[in-house]
């Protein structure tokens, strides 16, 4: 970190996900330094302050209630370094084989998985292994529709039935010619979409439901 550069951490202990007991003896050890602004709360309630850069070894429980909060906001950070379960890591890097939580993610950053962290490596040791994920914030998000709501919404709905091939998945939402509109072939499966992908086939959806 550069000197002088502001930063903000989300962690209420040394480990995944420490007891409140240990939460309380980290905000202490570390009240006193000089330069350090401490708000012990809730990171889910708590306004969060507008800075650059974000880092956080957050309880595996907060990881997909807490990345909108940090990433859907005007004042979005430009670098978001995070410890999670190292399924969840993989998952928002997996090249070619995406989920829902991969598309969340890559919307607003480009993530990489940096190294692994062993459960050993954390006291109390939880049951799984860890990753360090690095997130470099997009500007502005990298799909371009109407409604991000309402985009989210719509891939929520495909990816329910992502072993399904376009084609039928769009029939039943009533917007059977949206893949051929948007240039995708209707035999592909959800997961294998990339962002302008995606974007184009929202919008031929939303295209068929304003007819």
């Amino acid at each position: 970190m550069p000197r002088g550069r502001r930063s903000s951490r989300s962690a209420p202990g040394p480990g995944p996900s420490p007891s409140p007991w240990l939460g309380w003896r980290a905000v202490s050890s570390v009240a006193g330094i000089r330069n350090v602004e401490v708000r012990d709360g809730d990171v889910l309630k708590l306004p969060l302050p507008a800075s650059p850069v974000v880092a956080g070894n957050i309880p595996y429980y907060l990881t997909g209630a807490l990345l909108p909060r940090l990433l859907d906001r005007p004042d979005r950070p430009g670098r978001v370094g995070l410890v999670v379960q190292k399924e969840v890591a993989e998952r928002w890097t997996a090249p070619g084989d995406w989920s829902l939580a991969t598309l969340s993610v890559q919307v607003f950053a480009i993530p990489e998985l940096r190294f692994l962290l062993p459960s050993a490596a954390f006291w109390p040791e939880p049951a799984v292994d860890s990753a360090l994920v690095v997130m470099e914030v997009r500007p502005q998000p990298a799909v371009l529709v109407t409604s991000l709501e309402g985009f989210f919404r719509f891939a929520e709905r495909v990816f329910q039935f992502r072993r399904k091939q376009l084609g039928g998945i769009l029939a039943r939402l009533g917007a059977a010619e949206a893949p051929g509109r948007a240039g995708i072939d209707p035999s592909r499966r959800p997961q294998t979409l990339a962002l302008a992908e995606w974007e184009a086939l929202y919008r031929a959806f939303e295209e068929a439901h304003l007819k």
